[in-house]
């Protein structure tokens, strides 16, 4: 949801709140909701003066994949992010969608927004939603989860962050978490960094 700016949101320095909702398709929340003092383009494509509120999945059904092109180590790998791919995620960033709208036509907001930029006026119903999230959902960069720990013959790496069968290599950030995480990862890598320095400062 992006809004055009006014006169007083200029002036409003932003708190940049975060929010966890629930879709009510989950037991727990799996919404992830977040403002921002600008009018953000679909996939980060720009921002000028106004007023957006993100949307995300917490914890999404859909995967993609990282792979090898080739045996050569300088070809960049085949990234597949595959957003979307499971119905399931379509229908609970439409209702995501909807409630950030809520939350930008109330009262309380009404001094920080302007006109509805995007997804605009004419978007309007689930159908025009789901086309809507298909054409301009990216990505908050916090993917995790493709080199993930295991004792597993699918596992990268083993619970001290070793890489299988290649000696004297760890893999240290994000990609090694077996699960998503319902928040932006940064605590949880800093953890990891944390144990993974304890385990190569070990005697022996």
């Amino acid at each position: 949801m992006t809004y055009g700016a006014t006169q007083s949101a200029a002036a409003t320095p932003s708190r940049l709140p975060y929010v966890l909702a629930s879709s009510g398709k989950h037991d727990e929340p799996d919404i992830y909701i977040s403002f921002a003092q600008a009018a953000v383009g679909p996939r980060w494509q720009g921002a000028g003066p106004g007023t957006s509120i993100l949307f995300a999945v917490a914890r999404p059904s859909s995967r993609g994949s990282v792979r090898l092109a080739s045996a050569n180590p300088i070809d960049s790998p085949l990234v597949d992010p595959g957003f979307l791919t499971e119905p399931d995620d379509v229908e609970r960033m439409v209702i995501a969608l909807g409630m950030v709208r809520d939350i930008g036509q109330a009262g309380a907001l009404r001094q920080w927004s302007g006109a509805e930029l995007l997804p605009g006026p004419k978007v309007q119903g689930d159908v025009d939603s789901r086309a809507f999230i298909r054409r301009t959902t990216g990505s908050f960069f916090h993917l995790a989860g493709t080199c993930r720990m295991g004792t597993d013959d699918l596992a990268v790496v083993d619970p001290e962050l070793r890489v299988h069968g290649v000696e004297n290599l760890r893999v240290v950030d994000a990609s090694v978490m077996p699960s998503l995480l319902s928040a932006p990862p940064n605590a949880a890598v800093l953890a990891i960094a944390e144990r993974a320095a304890d385990l190569i400062g070990r005697p022996g």
